[in-house]
């Protein structure tokens, strides 16, 4: 395979990868492992403190998905 292109859906949670080929063959490459959220909610907290409405390294999308993340954890305590 001399070239691909390699897609990780969520690349904060990098717990899995897609190596696509150029004739369209797929490899999936699995690395489970329990995670914590500890950089997001820094990098959350850090926005907040700024007064930034938006993050400055995810789209706005992820940027709801994460504070959503946050406050089910938030909440279920």
């Amino acid at each position: 395979m001399d070239h691909a292109v390699i897609e990780i859906p969520d690349y904060w949670k990098a717990g899995e990868a897609r190596i696509i080929a150029e004739n369209g063959s797929q490899q999936l490459l699995s690395f489970p492992c329990s995670y914590e959220f500890r950089y997001e909610l820094e990098h959350y907290n850090s926005c907040i403190l700024s007064k930034e409405c938006f993050s400055t390294v995810n789209t706005p999308e992820m940027t709801m998905r994460y504070i959503r993340f946050c406050e089910d954890l938030y909440n279920s305590f």
